[in-house]
Formats: structure tokens, sequence, C-alpha cells
């Protein structure tokens, strides 16, 4: 079964059924053109795998030697130094100085970033004109706040967005190995800026840790948490959504006009550092 097509893309819980009713819990499918692959659909199967890292690495490496160099899924796939791509002592390594970082975001001082970024994109919007949601809204937003978490300037987030837009719409593995090569240069450039010059955000956090990282990992952990961080944040945005327009359960309110519209602040905060505030001036170290 070809994951790859429109009838997937269009439907995939039906897929996912038809799958689990003719093959059971483990179904062979498609990535992409004589790309073969085992999707795990029964619960107590995928526990096995995830915990069994002696039989089933997330290192793709062997993986690798079966594909074709020009495989489109093969950018996405490829091995990386992440969390998501290594396993042993080389994936603890990673992925302790990954939750140090993110343990540090403030959670309050993000939501004002949320709420502000929301509502200046939602103002721009014209009244009369529809608005696409995933890719006018969901997308844009969420990539907008991981920019300003991990510390890009506005101008090296845009083109990094482009880059990664570049990647997920390519329609060959070419095509998505240049815009992911935009991408990376990007974020390469970001990472040699804040070893001179760190600042109170994700990205010199990890920079900091014990971990060492060095730039190719820094450039590349900033790569997996701006997609860890995109995808699935755009499908709860949309879902969300979905069940507040199509489910009086969750909507009735907003439609019917009870709900507490969103207000702007006065003030705008970055995400900042739990523990004591500053007075430098330097964003993201004021108090909210």
């Amino acid at each position: 079964m070809p994951l790859y097509t429109d009838e997937f893309m269009t439907d995939p819980h039906r897929v996912y059924r038809e799958l689990r009713d003719r093959h059971g819990p483990l179904a062979p499918v498609e990535l992409a053109p004589d790309t073969p692959a085992t999707v795990v659909l029964g619960y107590r199967e995928a526990l096995r795998i995830l915990d069994d890292d002696a039989h089933y690495p997330a290192d793709p490496r062997r993986w690798q030697q079966l594909v074709a160099p020009t495989c489109p899924v093969l950018p996405l796939l490829q091995w990386r130094p992440i969390t998501m791509r290594t396993a042993g002592a080389e994936h603890t390594r990673l992925r302790e100085a990954c939750t140090a970082g993110l343990e540090r975001v403030d959670l309050h001082a993000l939501r004002q970033v949320v709420e502000r970024t929301a509502i200046s994109m939602i103002e721009s919007f014209g009244e009369a004109e529809p608005v696409e949601l995933l890719g006018q809204y969901a997308f844009p937003l969420t990539f907008q706040v991981l920019t300003e978490v991990l510390g890009l300037p506005p101008e090296a987030g845009q083109r990094a967005l482009a880059g990664v837009s570049a990647v997920l719409d390519a329609a060959d593995a070419e095509s998505a190995r240049r815009g992911n090569a935009v991408f990376e240069e990007i974020l390469a450039d970001v990472v040699r800026r804040k070893r001179d010059h760190p600042d109170n955000d994700l990205l010199s956090w990890l920079m900091a840790h014990p971990a060492r990282l060095d730039d190719t990992e820094m450039v590349q952990q900033t790569a997996m948490l701006y997609g860890a961080g995109t995808e699935p944040t755009c499908g709860l945005i949309t879902n969300a959504l979905l069940l507040e327009i199509t489910d009086d359960r969750f909507g009735g309110g907003v439609l019917g006009g009870r709900s507490r519209p969103a207000t702007r602040s006065s003030r705008s905060c970055s995400p900042i550092r739990r523990g004591r505030t500053s007075a430098s001036g330097i964003p993201g170290s004021r108090s909210c």
C-alpha cells in the first residue's frame, strides 16, 4: 500500500483501518516508489518495538544502505546527529542537552509570545478574504514562535521558513536536498554568531550545556526542534479548530458569542529563563 498517494493524504484513517483489517498490527507499505517499510498499527507491538533499542534502533544508517540515493524521503529520514536518529550513549548525551534547554523556557512568558504573534497574524487577515488555515496561520504561527524561543533574528527566521517550505513542497529528492541545504546554511550562520554572542535563548542554553555540542550538532538539534515543534503543533491547532467548528460540545460557546475574546496584552515578553529577573534590556531577560 503506497503512503505517498492523494488517497492516503485525503483520508489516512481509512487507509490505516484497511491496512489493519488486511494485515493486522504490522502492515507492509511504501513510503515512496521502491521504498518499502512496515507500519506498526498495534499499540502493544509499538511499545515492544520502541522499548527494544537492540533490535529496533532509531539509528537509520543500516536502512540507508538499502535505499537508492535518489529516494525522495531520504533527506527527511537519513541519519543525523539528533535524538530521533541516534541510539545508546549518543542518544542519551543529545537528549540530556535538549531536555535541559527546554526546561529553562518559561511557559507563562511563552504563552504571551503565542498570543502576541497570533493576534498580529489574525489582524492582518482581510475580513472578506478566505484564509488557508494551515499554510497562512498554523504553520507560520508555530514557526515564528519557535524562532523566538530558539533565538534566531527575525530575518534569519523568515529565510529559514522559506528553506523548510522548499523541503516540504519538494517534488523530488534533489529539490528537497536544495531546500534542506539552504535551511542548514542559515542555521549554521546563526550558530556561529551565537558562539560569539550568546543570549538568553534556547540556542545559547544548548551551547552552554556540559555535553559541549559542536557546530554540526547544534545545527542539527535546531533543525530537529523546528521539525518536532512545528508538525504536531500545527495538527493540534487545526484539529482543535475543527472540533470547535463542527462539535457543539467544544464550540457552542464560541459560535454563540459567549466565549471571552482574546485581548491584546499591554506588554509583550519573550520566553525567559526561570529564576532571577534582570533589568539588562536583553530580549527575554525582563520579568512579565
